[in-house]
């Protein structure tokens, strides 16, 4: 799927935005950090006319030795920690959230792992969708399945990036994007969802969607009763 110039545009207008640049300003240049997911792929959702607000930043750094020094880094700007092993910070009052979080503590990276770049990272996300990225080091996007799902309509999981420690976070984030975008399921998707479902209480998986987007409440009741 290629890049249009009003799409390419758009993501450059978010990687512009007043709070990117404070982030920025707060972090040490010799940091290469990679602008993950959602501010990205919905650049390319609107070229393929589908709206979808982004909500918060999310932010992958590398270089960082330890979660201490993260901590250290942004300690006038965190405003609480996330579950996902990273922290929510705050670069102008009353503007979008960052999600931030270390490249070595993304979910299932392998522990001393003697390479980790872009493609490592994006194999540990759960669903091809949010397979994209922005490296501040070379001003390069990487993709490695979001333009295809947007291209099929279709989503898909990536094994590699469930984990069952955030099992009921995945699933509804899963369900939430099929939702949102009306794109289909791939059989292997559906099939986790079906396995998933069976073990989890339905009813925690339906108040974290619901928590995370309260719109979507019907139409996940709907979608888990058909499953």
């Amino acid at each position: 799927m290629p890049i249009s110039n009003d799409c390419e545009d758009s993501i450059v207008q978010n990687l512009a935005s007043k709070e990117m640049a404070i982030f920025r300003e707060n972090t040490p240049k010799e940091i290469n950090f990679y602008v993950v997911a959602g501010f990205v792929r919905n650049a390319f959702l609107k070229e393929a006319g589908i709206e979808r607000e982004s909500r918060d930043v999310d932010v992958v750094l590398q270089g960082i030795p330890s979660y201490d020094k993260m901590l250290e880094i942004y300690a006038q700007r965190i405003y609480s920690e996330n579950a996902f092993g990273g922290i929510k910070c705050l670069f102008d009052k009353g503007g979008i959230s960052f999600d931030i979080w270390r490249i070595e503590d993304q979910v299932n990276m392998p522990k001393n792992a003697k390479q980790l770049g872009p493609y490592e990272l994006l194999s540990r996300f759960p669903i091809n969708l949010d397979a994209i990225l922005w490296s501040s080091l070379d001003n390069v996007i990487y993709d490695m399945g979001c333009m295809e799902s947007i291209d099929k309509r279709e989503i898909n999981i990536f094994d590699a990036g469930l984990s069952e420690r955030h099992k009921y976070s995945e699933v509804a984030h899963i369900i939430i994007a099929y939702i949102s975008t009306e794109f289909s399921l791939s059989e292997h998707t559906v099939k986790y969802l079906h396995s998933a479902l069976s073990e989890l209480d339905k009813d925690k998986v339906l108040q974290t969607i619901v928590n995370r987007n309260p719109d979507y409440e019907k139409k996940a009741i709907e979608f888990i009763k058909k499953l």
